[in-house]
């Protein structure tokens, strides 16, 4: 609802402006009822767009490129990822199974680590606001260690950034909500 005439007092003022606090408070409900969907939070509109999930989602952190991946779950994601890659391998090996078998399953665990490293990679970058291709500098011996300390130890950038929300904060009330 836009300036118009108070029904109370009879003056042509903003809803913010009106003497009589009822009136104002119905004024301004109307006018957030008839808001365009559009008007959005600009959180809520960047976490869409960017595909964002509010919990913990494996297939999100191990495939997708996009968004940002906090410190800690740098870490438990790299656990689960050899786990999972490598897991198979080891139990086909544990019951005897035939060298052809073996062999697959390495390799299947082996374009499963990569893919997954560098989707891990890439969104620990965009934490410390860097962009996601930065991945490739740790294929150089010489830029190895510092792209190895700089994802494996920096604390990410605080507060949202072009890359998304901070995940700290996303994931917290995240999984407060699933509990509950």
């Amino acid at each position: 609802m836009s300036d118009g005439q108070c029904p109370s007092c009879g003056k042509v003022v903003s809803p913010a402006d009106c003497s009589v606090p009822e009136v104002a408070q119905s004024a301004i409900a109307q006018s957030k009822a008839t808001q365009p969907a559009a008007t959005q939070p600009a959180a809520t509109k960047l976490q869409h767009q960017l595909s964002i999930p509010t919990h913990f989602d494996l297939f999100w952190i191990m495939f997708s490129l996009k968004g940002r991946l906090s410190l800690g779950m740098l870490w438990i994601s790299t656990l689960i990822s050899i786990i999972l890659a490598q897991g198979p391998f080891y139990l086909a090996y544990a019951l005897n199974a035939d060298l052809n078998i073996l062999a697959v399953l390495f390799l299947l665990g082996l374009a499963f680590t990569c893919w997954s490293s560098i989707a891990i990679a890439t969104k620990r970058l965009h934490d410390l606001g860097l962009p996601g291709w930065f991945v490739f500098l740790g294929l150089f011996p010489i830029f190895s260690p510092f792209f190895l300390f700089s994802i494996g130890c920096l604390k990410g950038r605080t507060g949202s950034n072009v890359y998304g929300l901070d995940p700290r904060r996303i994931w917290s009330a995240g999984m407060i909500d699933e509990v509950l």
